[in-house]
């Protein structure tokens, strides 16, 4: 075979190589700096590949390329020509011309076939410098990020990161105080905080709810479907498994160290005397806070201040012994000694409650004060109805502080007082009344009709004329009326300041109707609480000196010393000179008026009978309410009492209804208040039922007034 068809061969052989190494229809990338292709043109390298053994074949046709090779000698190495090799471009003119067009051909074929098409995108080209150093920063980043992050944990923002790791390990739990306790004015229990314990769970920490729940209810009595919905919520970090549970069982639950389970101290409020006044007393909720009464207006006093332990938890979330606890004692809250009497409050309950049975009433309310502290002995609402009638709940109205009433009658000692005050009138100043009198086209009368009569003050207010008051309003005017109103506390809360306390109805003077003088002097047209007229015989009673009423007797500190509570100052509404004569008048309404039924063997007791009616006035069947007010003794006055009862049925007024009440109620204060007599008792003896049997009518008036020809 010729030397050039040999070559030939190796060089299209060469060819095709590169073209399937570097074609344009792969996705490979072509390296510009390609690795060296070795092309001899030593006669050993462009002889024909015989695969012939003869050997001896082999050596003529090697002396016969040696005997035609005039260019190259014997001992000449093979030389190498680098593809893409700048030099082998410029090689020298004396080297073999067949050699330069075998390197200048696979050099043009090499560069046409790397060559990009002009339809095709450029393909990226590699070095593997670049490729290295590629490869370095890939291996490297992480490491870098990794450096960066340390540095920004350990160094920059170290504290927060701490910070971070100890509030997932530690946990604060508030200690909730011990809520102080209420008493009576004589140390009786009304209110006590008792240890318990609540179970609670960490739902994010609890593997199986199913096991865990068969593990509690071995310990303790929970509502499993309640309980399991808690549990699946995951994302929570609470749930309430059992409240308030005594402390044997906390320690079993305890002992048993579920993962996820823990015990928190959970108090518990209890009422040992449960119905005595308890919706004075009031009531707590589960977070042990006030919600009623006075558990909620003395919540900052009986809460005391709350403290905190810091626990450490394992992975479990179960405490570590042996971690350090940082633990600040809570602050027990104070104790209160109200001025309620258990003993007087319970008989005040029970004997409203008995007149409500008998008379049907609505409801019915009380209330007996100290006149000299202005303190509430006893404080009781009873809701009677087409139910049973029964004693306010906790989560009832305080009705004698919430509710409002017409007064009726009761209100006309204002008017009296205020015209003695104003020495308008004097007791014995007489008027002339009628049964009935027009005013402004609306007729007036009284309870009773009679022929006219020559009454005095005192007498007007004995026989609680209508008519009489009315003349008398005529002469005091309505801006004297409305000073005094307001000045025995009508319009305005009154130092209680209970819960839900109102401050009752009562106009401006310029917003008088043409009857306003009419009715407002005789107790219609405003509207008070209970408290707030029994705060007018209180000040009457009190020499004209107005006290406002307490419920707090004092507070007992965490310490042990004793705060008295101190209601305010008192204030000047009348004289004593006036005062002093209200209370001899109020005295004949109970010795020859309106007000027998209320009378107290032993001792003298002034006061004042009333009947309202209650809208609407014009269309039946109409509805009244019955009320009595008074003290006692006269002589030395130290108990006021008020007695409503709401639609009486049957007999309706105050005289027949609420008076004989009154009666049993203070003869009970008198009594427990260890308050000595101040009259002989001749003939008469104690009661203390019911006054299901009293008369029917008003005792009839004395006969010796004078009466008009």
């Amino acid at each position: 075979m010729p030397r050039h068809d040999a070559t030939s061969r190796i060089i299209n052989q060469s060819l095709r190589d590169i073209e399937d190494d570097i074609s344009t229809k792969t996705n490979r990338r072509t390296r510009t700096n390609t690795r060296y292709t070795s092309l001899s043109v030593d006669r050993s390298n462009v002889s024909p590949l015989s695969r012939n053994r003869n050997t001896s074949s082999s050596r003529q046709a090697r002396t016969k390329r040696s005997s035609t090779s005039t260019k190259y000698t014997r001992n000449k190495q093979a030389q190498v020509i680098k593809l893409h090799d700048p030099k082998s471009r410029t090689r020298k003119p004396n080297d073999s011309r067949k050699i330069g067009g075998v390197v200048d051909l696979v050099r043009d074929k090499y560069e046409n076939l790397t060559k990009p098409d002009n339809a095709r995108d450029k393909k990226v080209i590699w070095h593997p410098k670049r490729r290295a150093r590629l490869f370095a920063a890939i291996l490297l980043a992480p490491f870098l990020l990794v450096m960066v992050r340390l540095v920004d944990v350990q160094l920059i923002n170290s504290e927060k990161y701490t910070t971070l790791g100890v509030q997932q390990r530690r946990l604060i739990r508030e200690i909730v105080p011990e809520r102080g306790t209420i008493t009576d004015r004589n140390g009786n229990i009304l209110a006590v905080s008792e240890p318990a314990y609540s179970i609670v769970a960490d739902p994010s920490l609890i593997k199986d709810d199913e096991q865990t729940m068969k593990r509690l209810e071995k310990v303790v009595i929970f509502d499993e479907d309640e309980v399991a919905s808690l549990l699946s919520n995951k994302k929570s970090r609470y749930a309430m498994v059992a409240r308030q549970v005594d402390e044997s069982t906390a320690n079993r639950v305890s002992k048993r160290s579920i993962p996820g389970i823990s015990i928190i101290k959970d108090p518990k409020r209890t009422y040992p005397s449960r119905d005595i006044a308890p919706n004075v007393i009031g009531f707590v909720g589960n977070d042990m806070n006030g919600l009623g009464g006075l558990e909620y207006k003395l919540q900052k006093q009986l809460a005391g201040e709350p403290g905190k332990v810091v626990i450490e938890r394992d992975p479990k979330g179960r405490e570590i012994p042996s971690a350090q606890r940082d633990v600040k004692g809570s602050k027990r809250g104070k104790d209160i000694a109200l001025t309620l009497d258990e003993g007087l409050q319970y008989e005040t309950q029970r004997i409203v409650l008995e007149e409500v049975k008998a008379t049907n009433s609505k409801g019915g309310t009380a209330i007996v004060a100290d006149v000299k502290t202005g303190e509430v002995l006893a404080m009781a609402s009873i809701i009677g109805g087409p139910d049973e009638p029964r004693v306010a709940s906790a989560n009832d109205r305080n009705y004698a502080v919430t509710d409002v009433y017409e007064p009726g009658s009761t209100n006309k000692v204002i008017t009296i007082s205020g015209a003695l005050e104003k020495q308008i009138i004097s007791p014995s100043t007489t008027f002339t009344v009628e049964d009935s009198i027009t005013f402004d086209n609306k007729r007036f009368s009284d309870s009773e009709s009679h022929e006219p009569m020559i009454w005095t003050a005192r007498d007007i207010i004995r026989e609680s004329s209508n008519v009489g008051t009315i003349k008398i309003s005529n002469k005091l005017k309505k801006k004297n009326l409305d000073f005094y109103l307001r000045a025995y506390g009508f319009g305005t809360r009154t130092a209680l300041n209970f819960p839900g306390e109102a401050s009752g109805i009562l106009l401006d003077p310029k917003d008088y109707s043409d009857t306003s003088i009419a009715t407002v002097p005789i107790g219609n047209g405003l509207a008070v609480t209970a408290i707030q007229m029994l705060s007018v015989y209180m000040t009457i009673a009190n020499n004209g000196s107005k006290v406002g009423p307490s419920l707090i007797k004092s507070y007992v500190n965490s310490d042990g010393t004793r705060e008295s509570f101190n209601s305010g100052e008192p204030t000047r509404v009348v004289s004593e000179s006036t005062a002093k004569t209200m209370q001899s008048m109020l005295k004949g309404v109970v010795d020859d008026g309106t007000g027998k039924l209320a009378a107290v063997p032993g001792y003298s007791v002034g006061g004042k009978t009333g009947t309202a009616r209650k809208p609407p006035y014009d269309k039946p069947p109409y509805k009244y309410i019955a009320s009595f007010a008074g003290f006692a003794p006269v002589s030395n006055p130290r108990i006021a009492t008020i007695v409503i009862l709401d639609e009486p049925q049957g007999q309706i007024y105050g005289g027949t209804v609420a008076a004989p009440v009154f009666s049993r109620i203070m003869q009970s204060a008198l009594r427990v208040m260890a308050v000595a007599p101040d009259q002989q008792i001749s003939g008469q003896s104690v009661s203390n039922a019911p006054s299901i049997k009293t008369p029917t009518t008003i005792p009839t008036v004395n006969t010796t007034i004078p009466r008009i020809p």
